[in-house]
């Protein structure tokens, strides 16, 4: 699967304190933003995590790599993570 990181990729939500937002920004900040998790159980990069764990950086702990991106966007989709910031 290809990891679309165009400007405005995924469904839109809303977070009352960060306001609307979609999935990736584009350019050289994809995958520079981090995530929660806000569904118990949820299989990240192969581990399990909570709600409300930080979903780890998998790349120098700075951002996600693209296979970690391409799996974050499908668990965006349903609603499974936030963005932290």
């Amino acid at each position: 699967m290809a990891t679309n990181t165009a400007l405005d990729v995924g469904i839109r939500r809303n977070f009352a304190t960060l306001g609307d937002r979609n999935f990736e920004p584009a350019g050289a900040l994809a995958g520079t933003d981090q995530y929660s998790c806000l569904h118990d159980g949820l299989v990240f990069l192969g581990t399990a995590y909570h709600t409300g764990d930080t979903l780890p950086f998998d790349v120098g702990g700075v951002s996600y790599s693209a296979a970690a991106v391409g799996e974050l966007e499908l668990y965006w989709n349903q609603g499974y993570i936030a963005p932290l910031s």
